[in-house]
């Protein structure tokens, strides 16, 4: 029995997605795929637009076997630590013999190449990082152009958000001396910013803004039907669309009960930045508002709204630090499996080398005490997540005890 990891956030599920996993089983001969999937906030830094159960119900009708949870503390970190956290989960599955990733390159060779050259970084290249960084560069743009300086080649391919992650993806496979088989399938249709719904293949963002702009009807052919489904029932009846700026009340309150030294311990709150966002507060009140006044050349909207989120969670720095060195996260939880995949359970909690979370009620008292914190830190991003609900109904609290396993 093969089986492949597919690591994911499918905010929301589309066509694309379908046909990255139809790939996956193409190109790998696997009969299995194993996915971790981004809880109810994601990498960008925001909600996810629909709750992690509803998305993982997309994926196992969709071609996923079982889905595991990404962390709260790991999938709304940056890259490094979002790809990182989600490869070692995967490793300590034991039963995961194949990782596969889109990107726009389509060619693992090249991006083993740029990943071999990041895990050994060199005294120059890392000199040539920082001297970027210096003259005001974003950290994505500092590492390409230092690349470009040592390697005298073109390194624009890492630019491309899917490009990124791979080389993350690669980069920890080689940290962990992991045996998983790395495969990448080309992404197809618009880029990963794009906002054109017109393509066969529209971006999540592109849907997203559709989403926003309560474009609904363009989502029923950039969806597999049993999705639009899914997801058509998830707005009618007021769980979602859920997005950062419902969030204004809270950051507010957390900013106006912070202080300067506070703020500055918090995850991605560097170089001065609290005082700029404290700043803010003189003549902003909602999300979109704070992160229009506080940007700046040197950071990126997405990493500004990391920043933000990670301000209304109390995530800080030295948290994923803690978690990073103690070989990230202590368990596995599992969101939702198929029901005639349902001997993967079995093989994974004899193969795993962390404890496999299948009844939070029943497993959480057998965790480690890094275990239970990170758990908390979960429970707290969904009672957070829940408040903004547009129907009052689905604003109860303990979501994470009284939602089932998705069964399919």
């Amino acid at each position: 029995m093969k089986i492949s990891g597919i690591i994911a956030e499918y905010n929301p599920f589309h066509n694309g997605h379908k046909y990255h996993i139809e790939e996956t089983f193409r190109i790998t001969g696997c009969d299995n795929i194993i996915v971790v999937l981004s809880g109810n906030f994601v990498q960008r830094g925001e909600p996810a637009i629909v709750d992690k159960w509803t998305r993982t119900r997309c994926a196992l009708l969709n071609g996923a076997s079982v889905v595991i949870e990404l962390p709260t503390l790991f999938c709304t970190a940056g890259a490094q630590y979002f790809a990182h956290s989600a490869v070692k989960l995967l490793n300590d599955t034991g039963i995961v013999d194949f990782l596969s990733f889109g990107s726009e390159m389509g060619d693992v060779s090249a991006l083993k190449e740029t990943s071999k050259i990041l895990v050994n970084e060199s005294p120059q290249l890392s000199a040539a990082i920082k001297r970027n960084l210096n003259n005001g560069f974003t950290y994505a743009v500092a590492r390409q152009t230092a690349l470009e300086e040592i390697t005298q080649k073109s390194h624009s391919f890492i630019s491309s958000s899917n490009n990124i992650l791979a080389i993350e993806y690669l980069k920890a496979l080689y940290h962990i001396n992991s045996d998983i088989i790395p495969i990448t399938v080309k992404r197809l249709g618009d880029g990963y910013n794009s906002t054109n719904t017109d393509s066969a293949y529209p971006s999540a963002s592109a849907l997203r803004k559709a989403i926003t702009d309560k474009n609904i009807e363009v989502l029923t052919s950039a969806m597999p039907k049993n999705t639009h489904e899914i997801f058509s029932h998830a707005i009618q009846n007021g769980s979602a669309p859920i997005f950062l700026n419902n969030f204004s009340t809270p950051l507010n309150y957390c900013l106006r009960s912070k202080s300067p030294l506070e703020l500055s311990k918090i995850l991605d709150v560097t170089e001065g930045l609290e005082n700029r966002i404290l700043k803010s507060l003189a003549t902003c009140y909602s999300v979109n508002e704070i992160l229009d006044f506080v940007k700046t050349k040197r950071y990126s909207h997405t990493t500004l709204q990391r920043a933000l989120l990670h301000i209304l969670l109390d995530i800080k720095s030295d948290t994923i630090t803690h978690y990073k060195q103690n070989g990230y996260c202590p368990y596995i939880r599992v969101l939702g499996f198929r029901k005639d995949k349902q001997h993967l359970l079995t093989s994974l909690t004899q193969n795993a080398s962390v404890p496999i979370i299948t009844n939070v009620k029943r497993d959480e008292s057998h965790l480690c005490e890094n275990g239970k914190l990170l758990f908390n830190l979960e429970k707290k991003a969904t009672d957070l997540y829940f408040m903004t609900a547009p129907r009052q109904q689905h604003r109860n609290i303990n979501k994470e005890y009284t939602t089932p396993m998705v069964i399919v």
